[in-house]
């Protein structure tokens, strides 16, 4: 893969390096909005198979893109928190009282667990990062047993980049009988992924970050677990027989097939849908597998320079080359890190003690090389 840089309408003023924060949009992406904005202005042409089709569409990208099988499993949600909170309401009642999560996890999938946890009188139970050489994955996994009712993480820590071997860790849970549930909003998108090899009971993704999607939309892959569960909201859409606009107040106490009942309400969204499906489609020609070779060569250079002047550089096999954090020298505050690169107009993000760095293919050598040399003139 080349440089995709001519895709996005990124300032030439600004060196952008913070894809974890928020991407930004491919010109494609905005002008499909633009026409969604279009056709809302003028209603008259959206049809009744408007409301589903765009909807269809984008549930079935979204499955390929994460290499799943069944589309009736994918569903339109407003945000990583809806989803999270949909799966929560519906932990089954089964003896089971732990609730295990990661240190320093995303809050949005953290605060509804441990409201779960005191409406329920379960416990949350807190995996650690190691402090040495340990595996964090393998401390997971020794964590689950036939005590846990759920295991909630993402498959790469989203301040410093630390990646799991959510497959493992997958297996582990299945064998204790417990559910897996993963939060994909740091991944799906930049890094390779394959759905039917993990097998969470329900994968949970934001669109605005590795998805180059827009704000306030998302997606979820819920599994078998989930099939028969009570969803946060009653909308009209997720009911058999709805596309029948004529007789709607035939009401109907079943569920379209599959996970559709977990979907918002308005998800026939005609400005945001369109660009989601613009991106997820730019994303499945790129590859994600592309993607992340691209980023592996843009900071390959990058690490072995910043490790040889004393920052703390991840180990290869814990890091993804599309986020990743760097630790600083001994000697060296944050602060000036701070200002060293904000005064060279670079935008990266810093969470914790770690330099949070973010390529994508929107980047190219010489931003990389910017934000080196500035750090490694600082030691």
């Amino acid at each position: 893969m080349i440089c995709q840089r001519e895709k996005f309408s990124l300032s030439d003023d600004v060196t952008y390096i913070n894809g974890a924060y928020m991407s930004p949009m491919l010109k494609s992406s905005e002008e499909a909005g633009i026409r969604g904005l279009r056709r809302k202005r003028e209603p008259s042409s959206l049809t009744t198979n408007d409301f589903f089709e765009e909807v269809d569409k984008t549930r079935q990208l979204f499955t390929q893109l994460i290499a799943a099988s069944e589309i009736k499993r994918s569903v339109v949600i407003p945000s990583a928190s809806y989803g999270i909170a949909n799966v929560a309401h519906n932990l089954p009642s089964n003896g089971r009282t732990k609730i295990i999560l990661l240190e320093d996890q995303f809050p949005s999938n953290y605060y509804i667990w441990d409201r779960i946890a005191k409406e329920r009188n379960l416990e949350v139970v807190f995996v650690n990062k190691p402090k040495d050489e340990r595996s964090w994955s393998t401390m997971i996994r020794e964590s689950i047993d036939n005590k846990t009712l759920a295991v909630a993480m993402a498959p790469i820590q989203w301040g410093d980049g630390y990646l799991f071997d959510v497959q493992s860790i997958s297996h582990k849970t299945k064998e204790e009988g417990a559910l897996f549930i993963l939060d994909g909003t740091q991944f799906i998108g930049a890094h390779p992924y394959d759905h039917s090899k993990v097998n969470p009971d329900a994968l949970i993704v934001a669109a605005y970050k590795w998805m180059l999607g827009p704000y306030a939309i998302a997606m979820a892959y819920f599994g078998e677990a989930f099939d028969n569960g009570k969803p946060l909201e009653e909308s009209w859409l997720n009911r058999v027989n709805s596309d029948d606009f004529q007789y709607l107040t035939n009401y109907q106490n079943e569920y379209r097939d599959g996970a559709r009942r977990y979907e918002m309400g308005e998800a026939p969204d005609f400005i945001k849908l369109p660009m989601l499906q613009d991106s997820m489609s730019q994303l499945i020609e790129w590859s994600p597998l592309e993607i992340q070779r691209y980023c592996q060569s843009l900071i390959t250079p990058m690490l072995r320079t910043l490790e040889g002047c004393g920052y703390k550089v991840p180990a290869s096999e814990n890091m993804a080359a599309h986020l990743f954090g760097i630790g600083l020298p001994d000697h060296l505050d944050m602060d000036t890190v701070k200002r060293e690169v904000s005064s060279s107009n670079i935008s990266i993000s810093y969470r914790g003690e770690a330099i949070r760095i973010s390529p994508n293919v929107y980047n190219t050598k010489q931003n990389i090389d910017l934000l080196t040399n500035i750090l490694a003139n600082l030691v």
